[in-house]
């Protein structure tokens, strides 16, 4: 293959990749999607602790669905399933959020507009942790908690709808091992070499052999 055809081959490449981005950016952008989720997460897990507070006493429980769906108010200073460290629970875990919160900042960046998937469950555990974040912060009891699901006394940890939202990421795991960074390598001799991750995708020329080294 000629140096020109493969200036041509790495150019349709390139061509491709901004069609696909493109294509993408037809429904929200990365950035709209993620605050979109976001907000409506958020703002629902506010709204429903704030009625709970304020319409329900601490430990009190109401039936919606029989014994199997109820509302008990509560407050969590540990994290998801009961986990807690002790007295300096709610600080600990305040902080931990906090980086978790960074760290999904980091693979939100890295994510390429067209992985929507990727993008939905990022934005879902990040709603969770932004909504948990703000009650550590307000209240010195942790969490509000008050979905409370299980058959007589075999239940499940009482949560709320920023646990929920987090908990979605377990529906969308495959997303982050289909998106995770991978290479898939695509050659033929004197072709370019096709090198493409989850966040960049780029053509790369294989290095050439020597004309002392090609006659060994």
């Amino acid at each position: 293959m000629s140096r020109s055809d493969e200036t041509e081959t790495a150019g349709a490449l390139n061509a491709k990749a901004l069609d696909e981005e493109g294509s993408a950016g037809k429904g929200l952008s990365k950035p709209a999607l993620a605050l979109w989720v976001l907000a409506v997460v958020v703002t629902l897990d506010l709204a429903t602790k704030w009625w709970i507070v304020n319409n329900m006493s601490y430990h009190e429980t109401v039936s919606v669905i029989g014994d199997f769906v109820r509302l008990t108010y509560t407050h969590n200073p540990g994290a998801a399933f009961g986990i807690n460290i002790g007295e300096h629970s709610r600080i600990f875990f305040l902080v931990l959020s906090i980086v978790a919160l960074g760290v999904l900042t980091a693979i939100y960046r890295s994510t390429p507009a067209t992985d929507r998937l990727r993008l939905l469950a990022v934005a879902l555990v990040g709603s969770g942790a932004v909504g948990n974040i703000i009650d550590r912060l307000r209240y010195e009891r942790g969490v509000v908690d008050f979905l409370d699901v299980g058959i007589g006394s075999h239940r499940w940890w009482v949560f709320n709808v920023a646990d929920s939202g987090s908990e979605r990421r377990r529906v969308l795991k495959p997303a982050f091992q289909k998106s995770s960074p991978s290479r898939s390598k695509s050659r033929t001799p004197g072709s370019t070499v096709t090198w493409r991750s989850a966040s960049t995708s780029a053509e790369v020329e294989p290095p050439r052999s020597s004309p002392r080294a090609s006659s060994r």
